[in-house]
């Protein structure tokens, strides 16, 4: 009898072992340094190590503003009014991490007063950025979290550029990928402007629009967070992007700038005005390079300081 209640009872023993050794954190020194979590856990220490003790302002967001953005620079504006702005933005970051972030960050780093909150019009399409962003928020992520994370995990140039890839042996080899991830988002393209009509709305477009905004309403920070809509090529908006995302992107937005929630910068269309439509300011489908990372940084910077370090300056 004692021998079968050992067998019942222990397997319920070990997973109760594996969910305690994921709330103390001890399994961090086993995750690959390279992966999403990985990367996480680099981060938290960085964070709690009391040389930054002291952090006024963050950078939140995914691989698009970690390249897109110079925070070198910002990092330099901020020390001229004498404060400490870090950039925390990872690849593959979006509301959830987001989210798991300022909540973690409010505990461990409440003198913050503010930062910005970069992503892209694409990421007002849905509320969770796949399974493997729980990878991302696992090392800040607390057993009060898990309703947060069931509601952020999914539910349910042009076309001719990847043509010419396809046929090229000696194109580079994410270039490739990249355009067979975006030949499969066209063969389904949404109409958001079409579903923004609808009354009621889908329930998807609404539970993201209240999610979102109801994220956004819950940061703290005595100066209001900027939202920044990093620019992108004009392939994803004219091909794959469903129709009127970046409108609907507005739509979820423009209420929380319009009452002071978020200062909304929006930077989608930002290369459309030069000769080669941007071209030139990207070294994939999502990222910009060194070229693009300057000239969008050269006009991005003056908005940071009359927006954050100014206001705060006068606090």
């Amino acid at each position: 009898m004692i021998r079968k209640a050992i067998i019942l009872i222990a397997p319920l023993l070990l997973l109760a072992s594996i969910e305690l050794a994921f709330r103390l954190g001890l399994w961090e020194p086993m995750a690959a340094s390279a992966s999403h979590a990985g990367t996480s856990i680099q981060l938290k220490r960085d964070l709690l190590d009391p040389g930054m003790a002291k952090i006024d302002f963050v950078t939140l967001g995914s691989s698009r503003p970690e390249y897109g953005i110079d925070h070198e620079r910002v990092a330099v504006a901020a020390r001229q009014h004498g404060f400490v702005h870090a950039n925390l933005s990872m690849p593959g970051v979006h509301w959830m991490s987001i989210g798991m972030l300022t909540n973690w960050l409010r505990q461990h780093h409440p003198e913050i007063r503010g930062g910005i909150i970069a992503l892209s019009a694409q990421d007002l399409s849905w509320p969770g950025n796949g399974y493997y962003e729980v990878g991302i928020v696992q090392p800040f992520r607390q057993a009060s979290d898990n309703g947060w994370v069931e509601a952020h995990v999914p539910f349910v140039q042009s076309m001719d550029a990847c043509d010419r890839l396809d046929a090229d042996v000696e194109a580079p080899a994410n270039l490739g990928r990249q355009c067979r991830e975006i030949s499969g988002i066209v063969k389904d393209r949404p109409d958001y402007s079409a579903w923004a009509r609808q009354s009621p709305l889908p329930e998807t477009m609404q539970r993201t629009r209240d999610l979102v905004q109801r994220q956004l309403r819950g940061i703290t920070w005595p100066t209001p967070p900027i939202v920044v809509l990093m620019p992108t090529p004009p392939i994803w908006r004219n091909d794959a992007h469903g129709a009127g995302l970046q409108q609907w992107a507005l739509t979820v937005l423009n209420p929380l700038d319009d009452d002071g929630t978020i200062r909304l910068i929006d930077a989608t269309t930002f290369f459309d005005a030069d000769k080669d439509g941007g071209c030139s300011d990207f070294g994939d489908f999502y990222h910009q390079n060194s070229k693009g990372r300057r000239a969008f940084s050269d006009w991005l910077l003056p908005q940071i300081d009359q927006l954050l370090y100014q206001p705060a300056t006068v606090d």
